[in-house]
């Protein structure tokens, strides 16, 4: 069955209005055989009327999957109204550049299943707080240094590092969100259930993209470019906010039949959420056992000693899971995971100081109210970049 749209690039998004704009202009300016979606799970009509222009005039697919539903549910709803050959998840305060046409119709002819991108280019909204940076990166699109390289991808290689490593995020696994799939890998997916899941969309639809790929590849070029606004889950990390009682919140009070897994601290967390995503998506498969429980409780505790009660009463549960012997073996293994992971931190930004002073990097920097002027500025960036992206 031949689809409709080359590409469909979905955006969830909930009592954002002030994001969400700008954002749907920068993709209407992408020229080609794309469909837009906006799935809106507000408790208003904010977001309905400051798009209803696009709206009306048929330029974009607006669609409401209810008042209340999770995170997850926006997701699922979104993705069965598409109708792409190749789709994307973004945020409402990412964007995507033009090049986003070029590798469509190179994944199509190359039959791939799955491409995802670097991140060395990214957008920081004018209201964007860092604890470590303050606001010195707000309203900044900062076009880092990319390569242009292609690169295959072992998928199940990428799925069980992460599963070592549960609470580190989606790290180097195929992706649907801000990263791009074939229809016909997510039609395979669906024939076991939904594409997402757990209480993070994006991790679990990683680790099952991951599971069911035959053909991924990784570009080195900024193609989607990762936004961070004050209220977004990275913006809320920066500045300390992402943390909290796992009830009370108007995030997890969304998953109305949640049942949470004893072996992980319950609490909320950016680590507990996404480590018990991952587990929700390997369950009962073949890489349930390499889920390694005793380095998110680990993680857990340092990261978040305020929940330590938490953490304290998951290592008990992982205790009675694994044995003690197992959790002791397991925690030794993180310590020495993490304390290498530091070191190698500290002597990157050691080598890059001390490289600076040899070599200028060719980080570019802008000023940029939104994600529309933003769009246009890397543009333009990229028309003078040396660095060509060549598909073949």
């Amino acid at each position: 069955m031949q689809s409709d749209y080359l590409l469909s690039i979905i955006v969830p998004t909930h009592n954002r209005g002030s994001y969400i704009e700008s954002t749907v202009k920068s993709l209407l300016r992408i020229k080609g055989n794309v469909e837009v979606i906006v799935s809106d799970s507000s408790t208003s009509d904010v977001v309905k009327e400051l798009l209803s222009e696009y709206i009306d005039a048929k330029l974009i697919n607006y669609v409401k999957p209810g008042v209340g539903v999770s995170i997850v549910d926006n997701f699922n709803y979104a993705l069965k109204k598409s109708c792409g050959e190749y789709v994307l998840f973004i945020g409402d305060d990412d964007f995507v550049s033009d090049k986003i046409i070029g590798v469509a119709k190179w994944a199509s002819r190359e039959n791939l299943d799955s491409v995802s991108f670097a991140f060395s280019t990214y957008y920081n909204w004018p209201d964007f707080f860092s604890l470590k940076s303050g606001q010195n990166q707000s309203g900044k699109l900062v076009v880092g240094d990319f390569t242009g390289l292609i690169t295959k991808v072992d998928s199940v290689l990428t799925l069980r590092d992460s599963l070592k490593h549960p609470g580190y995020g989606v790290m180097n696994m195929p992706r649907l969100y801000l990263g791009m799939v074939s229809r016909d890998l997510i039609n395979r997916i669906q024939v076991g259930g939904d594409v997402f899941g757990g209480v993070s969309p994006d991790i679990y639809s990683a680790s099952l993209i991951s599971q069911y790929c035959r053909s991924a590849m990784k570009i080195d070029y900024p193609v989607i470019i990762p936004g961070s606004s004050g209220n977004s889950g990275s913006g809320k990390s920066a500045s300390g906010r992402h943390v909290g009682a796992l009830t009370g919140n108007e995030y997890m009070g969304a998953f109305k039949r949640l049942v949470w897994n004893n072996c992980i601290p319950a609490f909320y967390s950016v680590e507990s959420v996404w480590g018990f995503s991952l587990f929700e998506s390997v369950k009962n498969t073949r890489f349930e056992k390499d889920f390694l429980f005793e380095r998110l409780v680990l993680k857990c505790t340092y990261r978040h000693p305020k929940y330590i009660k938490y953490s304290t009463v998951a290592s008990l549960n992982v205790i009675k899971k694994k044995g003690v012997l197992m959790f002791i073996i397991g925690c030794c293994e993180g310590l020495y995971h993490e304390s290498v992971w530091g070191l190698k931190k500290v002597a990157l930004k050691i080598m890059l100081m001390f490289f600076k002073k040899f070599k200028k990097s060719d980080a570019r920097i802008y000023v940029a109210l939104n994600t529309d002027e933003a769009y246009g500025l890397l543009k333009k960036s990229l028309e003078d970049s040396f660095v060509k992206l060549e598909l073949k």
